[in-house]
């Protein structure tokens, strides 16, 4: 395998084109269709009409745009999840010569490959790019944004249909081209398929002056056992407390991910012995019997069971960098039955690529750029995670040939299809798969979160999620790298949940409601947020997903929700408070 490294970069980007579907609110019918290229616009109007129907604007689209001999790569807004469907629905039932394949991404789509008559059409979602909404990607790198004052369940009656359908289009070539611009000519980058893409070819073009040596098969499978994720917890749920005498604080880490890879990381393997002094990673048995006030408040070491990630005391056994053992020991952990050890030689490798980076971002440059601003925020935290690639993966096949499902070994998709379609693992190579770097900005991260926790005492500290904390104490606040800034410094009343579930109030009477999972449901309605807590079931409501599509079902789908029970991470006491769990394994 070969080591990652730096590359040059590609001197002819190729063009694009986009475009963008104006539908019905229940999202099962279409009306307007347009296409642009940076030269032309062209639209096409119908009544509202299912996407698969002849008359349809997605039919008239599809028929035209694969009647095409030049075959360009074509990007809609959050396609993966919405546009990339419409056209999917339309070949299903319209093109059957045509075969397809497509990269999933969780339940969306990263890439939709279409194959017919000897051409190749690539489908591309631009939000996976450029991780932002329209409007607000407009606003910051075009000056303006979407028309403005549109009541959609009326847009197929209003006469501004026509611009506003054709200024999006034009706002998203344009919001692209002033990407790749920024990319390849102020930061020196190269433009990939996704965020994360475009931030390791950036990287490597532009930044990186040294290789990378990959693990062997059996380093990686103890170093992912390593690779933790964000710690979310809820310490108090707060829910009777008045803080208007001493204000709930909320404290946010400035770029906590990007402060973590611009730290030493782990470059060079050396040795393998766990007893052996040294960085890197060791497979032992902790103890937290002997932990401080502070550990058995906060403890030190995160622990998967069940497909939670919780923060137990007691006497257990996992795979830690040793940043996070160091620190473990150093509040009263005990450590012992070494059995695996690797270690490395640390090296601030990409340390001039994020101060760099971070330097764009400095409002008080005379020279501050907006659009340079956001891209390079956006590259910095979508570099670490590209390094953690999980290696295998998924490909969706629509109607392939039999011999391309010999020869790469597919299977059948499980449920009542109706046409064929089968599923392909692969395994990804690249050199950029280095989880040992991903392992280790993760700890950092996870430290430098816990040493503010433990810097609030002794005020106490009511919930935690990934690179913030709440808490009445008052820390001091920075702009650099790595240190806390103060987000909200007005919390009068305070309800935590369970991780990424939570109400504010601030002292001006407005509120801010998060509920991962039910966003639609929850924003801003008091009663709902009741009713949620009380793990009373909710109607929801979803857009297709691709799976979901090829087994027929296509429009907003509804179900019903409800928090999952046992999402607690800690045991909770009735006045709200709670302390860690405690596991002793055998």
């Amino acid at each position: 395998m070969n080591s990652f490294g730096p590359s040059a970069r590609e001197t002819k980007p190729r063009g694009y084109e986009v475009y963008d579907l104006e539908t019905s609110t229940d999202l099962k019918n279409v009306f307007l269709a347009g296409w642009y290229d940076g030269r032309e616009y062209r639209y096409w109007e119908s009544a509202l009409l299912p996407p698969d129907h002849p008359d349809s604007a997605v039919a008239q689209f599809c028929t035209w745009y694969f009647s095409r001999k030049r075959t360009l790569p074509i990007y809609a807004h959050n396609g993966g999840n919405f546009d990339h469907l419409f056209v999917l629905k339309w070949l299903l039932a319209n093109l059957p010569q045509a075969s397809v394949e497509c990269v999933p991404t969780q339940s969306s789509i990263l890439l939709m490959t279409v194959k017919v008559s000897g051409r190749k059409y690539e489908f591309r979602d631009s939000m996976r790019l450029m991780v932002a909404g329209l409007d607000s990607l407009a606003k910051a790198m075009l000056g303006s944004g979407k028309v403005e004052g549109i009541n959609y369940d009326t847009l197929h009656l209003d006469p501004r249909r026509f611009s506003y359908l054709q200024r999006d289009c034009v706002a998203l070539y344009n919001c692209l081209l002033r990407f790749r611009e920024t990319v390849e000519t102020r930061l020196g980058g190269e433009v990939g398929l996704t965020a994360a893409a475009t931030a390791i070819r950036t990287l490597r073009t532009g930044y990186l002056d040294r290789n990378i040596r990959p693990l062997t098969a059996e380093q990686e499978k103890m170093v992912r056992a390593a690779y933790y994720g964000g710690r979310t917890e809820v310490f108090h749920h707060a829910k009777d407390i008045d803080f208007t005498a001493s204000p709930l604080r909320c404290y946010d880490i400035n770029s906590m991910y990007a402060w973590a890879l611009s730290q030493p990381l782990p470059v060079d393997f050396f040795h393998t012995d766990p007893n052996c002094e040294g960085e890197g990673f060791v497979t032992c048995t902790v103890d937290t019997r002997h932990a401080d006030k502070h550990a058995k408040r906060f403890p030190c070491l995160p622990y998967r069971q069940g497909g939670k990630l919780l923060f137990p005391l007691g006497r257990f056994r996992g795979t830690w960098s040793t940043i996070e053992l160091h620190l473990a020991e150093l509040h009263g952990y005990t450590l012992t039955h070494k059995t695996a050890g690797l270690f490395f030689r640390l090296e601030p490798v990409f340390e001039h690529y994020v101060s760099t980076l971070y330097k764009l971002r400095d409002k008080t440059d005379p020279k501050f750029d907006e659009t340079i601003s956001r891209i390079a925020k956006l590259l910095l935290n979508a570099t670490y995670g590209k390094f953690g690639t999980n290696r295998e993966r998924e490909l969706i096949h629509i109607r392939p040939s039999l011999s391309l499902v010999l020869e790469r070994g597919m299977r059948p998709m499980q449920g009542p299809m109706r046409l064929p379609v089968y599923l392909e693992e692969v395994r990804c190579e690249a050199d950029y798969v280095l989880p040992h770097l991903a392992a280790w900005v993760t700890a950092l991260a996870r430290v430098r979160l816990l040493e503010y926790i433990y810097a609030c005492s002794p005020h106490r500290v009511f919930y935690c999620d990934t690179d913030s904390v709440y808490t009445t104490a008052q820390l001091t606040s920075g702009t650099g790298l790595g240190e806390m800034k103060e987000e909200y410094s007005n919390i009068v009343r305070a309800e935590f949940v369970c991780p990424k579930v939570y109400r504010l109030t601030h002292a001006d009477g407005s509120e801010t409601v998060k509920a991962k999972g039910f966003s639609q449901f929850a924003r801003g309605f008091a009663g709902n947020f009741e009713s949620l807590r009380r793990g009373e079931s909710q109607k929801c409501s979803a857009f297709s997903k691709v799976r979901t599509v090829l087994r027929g079902d296509f429009g907003l789908l509804q179900r019903s929700k409800q928090l999952r029970e046992n999402v607690d991470k800690r045991r909770f006491l009735a006045d709200g408070s709670s302390v860690p769990l405690t596991i002793y394994e055998a």
